[in-house]
């Protein structure tokens, strides 16, 4: 039976929900004529379209417009509009347009409640949903983490990326029950994970030589991606021995063999590592190697990996990670070259922080523009409560295969 989705503990996100103000749409199109005036550009037409974060406009040049030209000089004209946040597409894809997305003064936030209380999220048929939060075409944005294999998230500190990882995080635990979902908390900050601390133990996957639910140690973290390994390499014995290509297989004829409650089905593991960074820079040679080869191969037998870093240089998002993780989600960065690193493009730096974030799907050329779900701790800490009195299931604790045994550093 689906687990029920409750959100009266939830609180309203205080942000600002009004509509953009007529004038400042009217100010944007002025600023824009004026600029194109400056670089001999002719317009026939400008149209205006609110969004979360930013006004987009349109501008469709007259006849004969060298787009190739315009594209040499975006910097300067980006400058020349006056906001560095200023977003420009040159041209919109599929149509003989300029595109220009100026940041609101005003950016409407998403409520948590407001996202969880929502049809597409509670009438998901995902298996395993995951919470973004809005498109700035104001549409909730839900996606599955069985589709999506692995996610990478970068972006600057304070930009939305904690946030987003707890959204994440309470999404699952609103739609799975323990026996279903299992999670690997990595937390090398220490803090940013400890509102999931009380959550029902059931919930964790376990490393019998790891006392602790979340996970901060970096001798300890090394382990669990080993632990993690081994789960994996036992479980693609398990598809062998019962002729099955993946963990929806499996479970499946688990049912078809008369076992109803499901007794001896696949939890899916969820690793989250916030700020994988801390342990690329003091234990890569440890970590990489077990860590790739969960990343190309664990999605079949139910393991995905959610990882997070501020610092995305290619000592650390290394080629080898990069090609593993297809779904990318970067909020606001810095430099150009972070940006392109992740999403393949500069556009990360034109985002305004509070949770704007693009996501790049390797299936779609074009990056989804998106605000993530506000959810503070204190909300957080309520859901923990609540899915724990929900979670109506005597399930063992959940333990993967250990390494040779040897005391830790």
């Amino acid at each position: 039976m689906p687990k029920q989705v409750d959100t009266s503990m939830i609180k309203d996100c205080i942000g600002v929900k009004e509509g953009v103000d007529e004038d400042e749409i009217r100010k944007g199109e002025l600023l824009i004529q004026e600029t194109l005036d400056a670089y001999g550009i002719r317009v026939e037409k400008i149209t205006a379209e609110p969004r979360l974060s930013a006004v987009y406009y349109e501008v469709f040049p007259s006849k004969g417009f060298g787009f190739l030209e315009l594209k040499k000089h975006l910097y300067d004209f980006s400058v020349s509009l006056g906001s560095i946040h200023a977003r420009i597409l040159v041209p919109v894809p599929g149509k003989v347009a300029i595109g220009i997305e100026f940041p609101r003064t005003n950016p409407q936030l998403v409520s948590g409640k407001e996202f969880f209380d929502s049809e597409v999220f509670s009438g998901s048929e995902a298996i395993l949903p995951i919470v973004f939060g809005k498109t700035h075409l104001n549409q909730y944005y839900v996606s599955d983490l069985t589709r999506m294999h692995h996610i990478l998230i970068a972006g600057d500190t304070g930009m939305g990326k904690t946030m987003c990882l707890k959204s994440m995080i309470v999404g699952l635990l609103y739609k799975k029950r323990s026996s279903e979902l299992k999670l690997v908390l990595i937390d090398t900050k220490r803090v940013e994970f400890n509102v999931f601390t009380s959550l029902d133990t059931t919930f964790f996957a376990k490393e019998k030589n790891i006392d602790t639910d979340i996970i901060t140690g970096t001798m300890q973290s090394i382990r669990m991606i080993n632990a993690l390994k081994m789960e994996m390499d036992k479980r693609y014995d398990l598809l062998r021995e019962t002729g099955t290509s993946n963990i929806e297989d499996y479970n499946e004829k688990q049912f078809q063999n008369g076992n109803e409650e499901g007794c001896h089905c696949l939890p899916y593991i969820v690793v989250v590592i916030d700020e994988f960074a801390d342990l690329m820079l003091t234990s890569r040679k440890e970590l990489e190697e077990p860590l790739v080869m969960l990343a190309t191969l664990s999605h079949r037998v139910g393991i995905h990996l959610i990882m997070s870093t501020q610092r995305p240089t290619t000592n650390i998002v290394t080629g080898s990670i990069l090609v593993n993780f297809p779904i990318r989600v970067a909020f606001k960065m810095t430099t150009p070259s972070e940006s392109r690193r992740v999403i393949g493009r500069d556009d990360a730096v034109c985002l305004i922080g509070n949770g704007d974030m693009f996501i790049s799907m390797p299936s779609d050329n074009e990056l989804i523009r998106c605000q993530g779900a506000c959810l503070s701790d204190s909300d957080t800490a309520n859901i923990v409560r609540f899915i724990n009195g929900q979670n109506g299931c005597l399930d063992d604790e959940y333990h993967l295969p250990m390494m040779d045994e040897g005391k830790e550093e």
